[in-house]
């Protein structure tokens, strides 16, 4: 199972300024679900996403996520890392950087919070975030989530119970459910 040791958002202009010397390294890993890109920063996980086999779009997404940063291709590969990464039967903790406003990092804490293996809806997470109106902002900072897998954006389903969408699919999230589910003891 992932532990999360530490969790750090910080907003678009602390990127910009920060960033501007970071050199953040990069590799297409293979994972259950397909191939992902990763980004790592000073042994932070910045950047994950699936790429359906597209990745000159996948690396256009991430720089323009990470707009500021010098891009490196990593040296070694990460695969060891996705593979814990997916390994829920093996504690691996990682450390994780993003950015995004204070809503987003509120919302992205919740959704570390959801227990693998279960779901949750959109008016869940608003509710614990004391602002059940605010269903749509939590889908719209769910939707912007940097991290696919490790922030379990995939675990949040419609009210009515249906899967609702998935910035990577909703064959993708299904996938992902059945896996967590399969593996929970």
């Amino acid at each position: 199972m992932l532990i999360i040791n530490q969790f750090n958002v910080i907003s678009k202009i602390e990127a910009k300024m920060l960033a501007q010397d970071w050199v953040m390294t990069f590799d297409f890993v293979v994972t259950p679900f397909g191939q992902c890109l990763m980004a790592c920063y000073d042994k932070q996980i910045c950047y994950f996403a699936f790429c359906n086999d597209d990745e000159g779009l996948a690396l256009v997404q991430l720089q323009k996520y990470w707009s500021n940063v010098t891009f490196s291709e990593a040296q070694q590969s990460m695969q060891p890392l996705a593979n814990l990464i997916f390994s829920l039967s093996t504690n691996a903790s990682v450390n994780l950087l993003a950015t995004g406003t204070v809503f987003q990092a509120s919302v992205w804490q919740k959704l570390l919070e959801i227990p693998v293996g279960l779901t949750v809806s959109y008016q869940h997470i608003a509710n614990q975030l004391k602002n059940p109106r605010a269903t749509r902002a939590v889908g719209s900072a769910i939707g912007n989530n940097p991290l696919a897998y490790i922030i379990p954006c995939h675990r949040i389903i419609c009210s009515s119970g249906k899967l609702g969408g998935y910035r990577w699919g909703v064959a993708t999230k299904n996938s992902l459910l059945m896996y967590e589910r399969q593996h929970v003891a």
